[in-house]
């Protein structure tokens, strides 16, 4: 018993693959030679099938049957003629199988018009618990088909030896490696199985004989050998080689249709007629050729050779096939086509592509046709074609300049929900003006102007709108900004609020950036550029400002933050003091916030932040109210004989390398407290005052933490118990004397509202004063006096007014009285966004001359202005300086007489 795999071969000629499918079986077999006039018993449940019987003929007959008995009472009954229809057939579908078959006597008779020779053997194959699969194979293969191992193949099946053939003339199968043409058994199951055209039926593949043919210098197609076998000429059938009965072949004629031909490089090759709108040329014969599928077209060559068989020539012909439709013409006889999408070859053109055709420009479109309007395309072609689609229509095509069109929005017609109109030839997008025309915008897909003359022709589709019309939704996403509202200078802007609009004005005159009037819904007011919403603030100087009301806009002072260091902005309330203008306006009134890095937008009166603490609307410091305290206690005690000095600890009380009880005095000065339990480490003192005066030494400072914090009370840098001050009321808001009594030579005091403290000699009180009674008494004038010499000498080489008309917070002062000679001075450090230092001094009832000023303090600081003095008994100095720049400000401490306490 042997195995064997049948390959039962379907032949499907496809145009340009030529694919042969395999339906192929295996299963249990017996080989049987049957002579003429001999009987054969066949077991039950067996298939059969004759070899070498009418090759492809029989084979069609056999699929043609409706079933197997019918196969069956055609061929073995008993008294049947077998010379009329010898062939048997198998089938998987039926359940009966014939018993007995003859074969008997030499009959020349015809099957379907082919002769066959009954003289000769037939062979029968007989199959049962066959397996059936499936494969391909084409004419463009380049090596042998592997169909799997035989194993693979067989299945777990316990057998000695496997056999392997074709039932198709056309198809040769074999086991072992991928040349082994001629080796059909084996009993080694993990050798491949292989298959292959054979269309010339001389037992080689295909595959093989092409590369024999192109190694002579032909082209191989379809088994046949251009320049080889064949010489240039169209060829429209082959004769064909094909086994009949026996060991008789007969030849057929094979449809081609094809040119043999040589191109431009002197080789041969087929032009076939399934190789659809792929363009070629020839030498010989000569002609640039092209097929439809149906028939070819030139595009100049012989004309001899064209009108012989029939070849048209190309003039925009529309080739259709497998579901592509694309255009093709002549242009100076070469061949032109329109790919479109879907192209044939890589030469044609893409959509978009533009050419002349018989005087007049056509362009390819996606849809593979040359077109004359690109209106008539799609968004594609318009885009390649360097122009650009609106929804319907294609913007800026030449054959219509110049172009003006409305192309209302249609989503579904618009990839990307751009959309638009077309202008003078331009396209303009939803929700934008025309080029260098405010007045005229496209809201979807329209266009529309804003208060423009209606008696141009030319703008005859344009709708007109009166001032103030809101065109909802005219930006498309993802823009914020969506809503197109006419102005009433006749220009469209777009705004992010659809409501009604009425018209508003400002309330001041306008900069050279401003608009006198816009449109705004009732319950904002128009900036002079756009909309802003009940209670928001603008600034139109430094200093001036207005805030948003039901009833328009109404004077609202600018406010600054202590250093200048951010923009200018707005408080609700008068009394309040700017943090920082983009602030929370829900955390305002909580300086504690400052320190947690979510920034109030404002603070309230009295409160502070460090040093800066908020006077009723204005900035000042925590320092510059201790000084005015010290100059109140000394203008009581001894007028004409005190000094004042105000600055950073190390600058005031530099002997401060000593140690208390609890350890060294420094580290309760320095920046190792954390207000409010902040996450950052702060100085836990702001700047000291220290005055000299007749009744000893005195000075103040303002504290960053409570003064019975547990870890850095001041108090313990006193040396005494962070408990000594409280007997003081915690909500008072001025200064009393903690513990009296209990210092013998000093006395302290403290202000919980301000949270500073006064150590002054035995005797001495804080005088009762207002701060600002106090400043205006002993610090307004020399200051304005100050502020008015800047305002004089000011340049724009020199700008100081703007520094001293826009004072500190005032923390660092020096002020002395002595035998009648007054001094005082201010420095400001590191002041706006640029860090800007200034200063100012004022010398009372002194001699100094203005050579002093030119020979010493313009040598230190060309910055320094001291000449031209207003007053014939004061000296006024000041100077101004930026990061790096040496100045007046580095001498600070000799310029105030270099106390030191």
């Amino acid at each position: 018993m042997r195995w064997i795999i049948a390959i039962s071969v379907i032949l499907i000629v496809l145009p340009l693959t030529n694919a042969v499918v395999f339906d192929y079986y295996i299963g249990e077999a017996n080989s049987i030679h049957l002579l003429p006039g001999q009987k054969q018993e066949l077991p039950t449940k067996q298939f059969m099938i004759y070899l070498n019987s009418c090759g492809s003929v029989a084979r069609n007959r056999c699929s043609s049957l409706s079933s197997f008995n019918a196969v069956i009472d055609s061929v073995s009954l008993p008294g049947h003629n077998p010379g009329v229809d010898v062939f048997a057939c198998y089938t998987a579908v039926s359940e009966k199988f014939v018993q007995t078959i003859s074969f008997s006597g030499t009959a020349p008779n015809k099957v379907d018009d082919h002769k066959c020779n009954f003289n000769a053997y037939a062979d029968a194959f007989l199959f049962e618990n066959f397996t059936k699969k499936q494969a391909s194979a084409s004419f463009s293969d380049k090596e042998a088909k592997p169909l799997g191992s035989v194993e693979e193949l067989l299945g777990p099946v316990n057998v000695n030896e496997a056999t392997v053939f074709s039932a198709s003339n056309d198809v040769i199968v074999w086991i072992g490696t991928d040349m082994d043409f001629g080796i059909k058994k084996t009993r080694d199951f993990t050798k491949n199985a292989w298959a292959c055209l054979d269309s010339n039926h001389n037992q080689q593949c295909d595959y093989i004989d092409g590369k024999e043919c192109i190694a002579k210098k032909g082209s191989w197609y379809n088994g046949f050998c251009c320049g080889v076998d064949y010489n240039p000429g169209y060829y429209s059938t082959l004769k064909k080689t094909v086994p009949v009965w026996g060991l008789k072949t007969q030849q057929i004629d094979v449809p081609v249709n094809s040119i043999c031909g040589t191109n431009v490089e002197g080789k041969y090759q087929w032009l076939p007629l399934e190789e659809v709108g792929e363009p070629r040329s020839s030498l010989e014969p000569e002609g640039l050729f092209v097929s439809d599928g149906t028939k070819f077209f030139n595009c100049g060559g012989d004309k001899d050779f064209m009108n012989l068989h029939g070849i048209p020539k190309l003039d925009k012909s529309i080739f259709t096939y497998k579901g592509k439709s694309n255009e093709y013409l002549c242009q100076n006889e070469e061949i032109i086509s329109c790919g479109g999408n879907t192209p044939f070859s890589e030469l044609s053109k893409n959509p978009g592509e533009k050419i002349n055709y018989k005087s007049k420009e056509y362009y390819c479109s996606s849809s593979g046709l040359f077109v004359d309007d690109l209106d008539k395309t799609d968004e594609s072609t318009c885009n390649n074609a360097g122009f650009i689609w609106t929804g319907t229509k294609c913007c800026g095509d030449p054959e219509e300049k110049p172009e003006y069109y409305n192309d209302p929005y249609n989503s579904s017609k618009v990839k990307q929900g751009l959309g638009g109109g077309c202008w003078n030839s331009n396209f303009v997008a939803r929700g934008r003006t025309i080029p260098d025309d405010q007045g005229i915008i496209n809201h979807q897909g329209e266009f529309y102007s804003c208060k423009f003359p209606t008696n141009q022709a030319l703008l005859l589709q344009v709708k007109n709108e009166q001032e103030c019309t809101v065109l909802p939704e005219s930006v498309p996403e993802p823009e914020n900004y969506k809503h197109a509202v006419c102005q009433p200078n006749g220009k469209w802007v777009i705004d992010n609020d659809s409501s009604a609009k009425s018209k508003k004005s400002i309330s001041w005159n306008p900069n050279s950036n401003q608009i006198v009037q816009g449109c705004c819904s009732s319950s904002q007011c128009w900036d002079g550029n756009q909309c802003k919403n009940l209670n928001e603030y603008i600034a139109i100087s430094d200093d001036e400002g207005f805030q948003c009301t039901a009833q328009g806009w109404q004077a609202a002072k600018v406010k600054h933050r202590w250093d200048r260091k951010t923009d200018a902005g707005f408080c609700e309330l008068a009394s309040q003091c700017l943090v920082d203008p983009s602030g929370d306006f829900l955390l305002n009134g909580k300086p504690e916030a400052w320190f947690e890095n979510k920034k109030p937008q404002c603070i309230n009166d009295s409160q502070y932040i460090l040093d800066p603490i908020c006077d009723d609307g204005s900035w000042t410091s925590r320092t510059r109210n201790i000084a005015l305290s010290l100059i109140t206690v000394a203008e009581q005690d001894s007028p004409n004989d005190y000094t004042l000095f105000c600055g950073n600890y190390d600058e005031v009380l530099p002997y401060l390398d000593y140690s208390v009880s609890r350890g060294d005095v420094k580290q309760y000065f320095e920046s190792f407290c954390k207000p409010f339990n902040s996450q950052d480490q702060y100085p836990c003192v702001n700047n000291v005052c220290a005055l000299k005066f007749s009744k000893g030494v005195a000075f103040g400072a303002s504290l960053n933490i409570p003064i019975n914090d547990d870890e850095k009370s001041f108090l313990y840098a006193l040396d005494l118990d962070k408990n000594f001050c409280s007997n003081i009321d915690i909500t008072a808001n001025f200064y009393e004397e903690c513990s009296p009594g209990q210092l013998s030579k000093s006395s302290l005091f403290y202000n919980p509202k301000q949270q500073s403290i006064l150590y002054l000699p035995k005797g001495s009180i804080p005088f009762p004063l207002t701060y600002k009674t106090a400043f205006d008494r002993f610090i307004k004038q020399p200051l304005d006096t100050l502020i008015t010499y800047a305002k004089t000498i000011s340049t724009l080489k020199m700008p100081l007014a703007q520094f001293f008309t826009k004072l500190g917070i005032l923390n660092n002062l020096y002020a002395s009285s002595k035998n009648g000679v007054r001094v005082f001075a201010f420095l400001e450090k590191h002041q706006t966004k640029q860090d800007a230092s200034y200063l100012g001094i004022k010398y009372s009832s002194t001699e100094f001359s203005e050579q002093l000023c030119s020979e010493f303090f313009k040598l230190k600081d060309v910055n320094a202005q001291c000449l031209k003095q207003p007053l014939p008994f004061d000296f006024l100095l000041i100077s101004k300086s930026y990061p790096g720049e040496k100045s007046l400000v580095d001498f600070w401490n000799e310029l105030t007489g270099g106390l030191r306490l």
